[in-house]
């Protein structure tokens, strides 16, 4: 009865503080993974896609994610264009995903009440709104979701020891499934061995140790599947613009420890969200070491040094960690592991992501409910002590629900989203281009040419916002500066299907059928996947 409780309030919190309202729109990434995405419009181009870059007009993101570009096709066969009920899905996985991270607290050996308590945490974390709240962040919550899967079947085939064959090659399957919504999947067998070691099975002299470590063969050889179809599939590793691309080791080291810093500061006190613009201003690339970047690596050593220590106690005692200790070094596997893929140790495409602590987060919420329940364990009195925890983490979780909803709202109202945006950055071009699009978007024109001005100011030369500018002028009947407006685009870069395609708009209401089609064939030359494209020459044809 109380577990049925507790998972009915787990799943109220994390879906009640996500659902959509009716007016949610589609907000930054959406617009490339979802609406200007043709593959997802019939069921055969949405299969061909799968063996395609994601999402396919973009190969220089260097990401195959076919398991998210299936999904967002399925949200489409249901619900179109409407952007409500994408967000209703990211609600409901996101309330998937809370449960299954209460499951696995649970096998991990944390108690009841911390269990609870670390998954309460993990579900109210303001800090999960990028990847619930915008349609983008689907791959953040199937990649932990099939995760978390893989990672409950392995236990259980840990639990029936010889007799837990299927149980591993299920395991192995969810984390290809992973794999393949989230790259970040891969460091997967590297969380499976910390299991290991956590269970006592590696230690030196277990018995059966060799089985033990062939348990993890069938998770080996779903990294080496994905690995092989991503490679056939992909022309290149990283992202074409990554940041620290080419950089020296000593610039990225730095740069690694200031974003460590923001990192550990968005767990630990969110109270500043923004997207990756306002990151990318504020962490910089540092050449040099600042108080930012030592403060982070000292975080960061500070943090692997009793995760090391655990790890040696597991590998060299004679006897396996208590269960508590344990839990422990299996959550800062956890943390650390999904951390990983995005710390720049590899080339990424973003500096820094909220979305990106989605995963390593549940390892941070897991540590800080061991924490709390071995500085309450002081208190002797167990009625206090309950009483205690209990107020600790409601307080806890209130507030980061409250901020978490505040949030959210932003996620899923664009034009909310920018403007916050912009009293953070008020001198980024882009933030002011993307803030006069979402005015377009919402028909405020007026909204929309005074954000053009301000990034016109910031950057003449933006093509984002000039684009823009020619959509207010068509919106506003000025056909020919629309029009000048766009060839100028079109002239200096002839694979622009937008601008190509924008241009065939204004042809049309001009009343040149002919000339629009042309303009429009040229968009679908430019890129055949250019969804605006594809249904403004379907509505011309019928």
């Amino acid at each position: 009865m109380r577990r049925a409780a507790e998972a009915l309030l787990l799943l109220a919190l994390s879906v009640g503080l996500h659902w959509p309202p009716a007016d949610a729109g589609f907000a930054y990434d959406d617009v490339d993974f979802v609406v200007t995405n043709a593959s997802l419009r019939t069921p055969e181009a949405a299969l061909r896609a799968t063996l395609a870059p994601f999402p396919p007009q973009q190969p220089e993101r260097a990401l195959y994610r076919p398991l998210t570009h299936l999904s967002y096709a399925l949200d489409h066969a249901f619900f179109g264009e409407r952007a409500r009920g994408y967000h209703a899905t990211n609600a409901l996985l996101y309330g998937a995903v809370v449960l299954l991270a209460h499951r696995l607290a649970l096998a991990w050996g944390l108690a009841p009440g911390t269990a609870f308590a670390a998954a309460l945490l993990f579900a109210a974390h303001p800090v999960h709104s990028e990847a619930v709240d915008a349609v983008a962040g689907r791959s953040e919550l199937l990649g932990l979701l099939f995760s978390l899967c893989a990672l409950l079947l392995f236990r259980r085939a840990a639990r029936a020891e010889g007799r837990g064959g299927a149980a591993l090659w299920g395991a192995a399957a969810a984390q290809l499934l992973a794999c393949f919504a989230k790259e970040s999947a891969a460091v997967l067998p590297g969380i499976l061995a910390a299991d290991l070691l956590a269970s006592g099975a590696l230690r030196r002299g277990a018995p059966a140790r060799g089985r033990a470590l062939a348990r993890l063969v069938p998770s080996l050889l779903a990294l080496a599947a994905f690995l092989a179809v991503r490679t056939l599939v992909l022309d290149r590793f990283s992202p074409l613009d990554a940041p620290l691309a080419g950089r020296p080791l000593a610039t990225r080291l730095f740069t690694m420890g200031s974003v460590f810093f923001v990192y550990a500061r968005l767990l630990v006190f969110p109270d500043r969200l923004q997207p990756d613009f306002y990151y990318q201003a504020l962490v910089g690339i540092p050449e040099r070491a600042t108080p930012a970047s030592l403060l982070g690596a000292a975080l960061a050593l500070g943090l692997l040094a009793p995760a090391l220590w655990l790890a040696l106690r597991a590998l060299r005692g004679a006897a396996p960690l208590a269960p508590r200790a344990a839990a422990a070094l299996r959550a800062f596997a956890l943390g650390f592991g999904f951390l990983l893929p995005v710390s720049h140790a590899f080339d990424i495409g973003v500096l820094v992501g909220e979305r990106l602590l989605f995963a390593p987060s549940l390892g941070f919420a897991m540590l800080v409910a061991l924490a709390g329940e071995r500085a309450l364990a002081r208190l002797r009195a167990p009625g206090l002590r309950r009483a205690a925890a209990t107020l600790l983490v409601a307080a806890l979780a209130l507030a980061g629900a409250w901020r978490g909803h505040e949030r959210a709202a932003e996620w899923r109202d664009p034009v909310r989203l920018w403007r916050s945006a912009r009293e953070a950055l008020p001198d980024d071009p882009r933030v002011a281009s993307n803030l006069a699009t979402a005015c377009l978007d919402r028909g405020d024109l007026a909204g929309a040419e005074e954000a053009l001005a301000r990034a016109l100011e910031l950057e003449p030369g933006s093509r984002a916002a000039r684009g823009n500018l020619g959509l207010v002028r068509l919106a506003q009947g000025r056909l020919d500066e629309a029009a000048a407006i766009f060839a100028g685009l079109v002239a200096a870069d002839p694979r622009d299907a937008r601008s190509w395609t924008h241009l065939a708009q204004v042809e049309l209401a001009r009343g040149q059928r002919d000339a629009a089609r042309a303009d429009v064939e040229r968009a679908l030359e430019a890129d055949g996947n250019f969804g605006p494209a594809r249904s403004l020459l379907d509505a011309m044809l019928r």
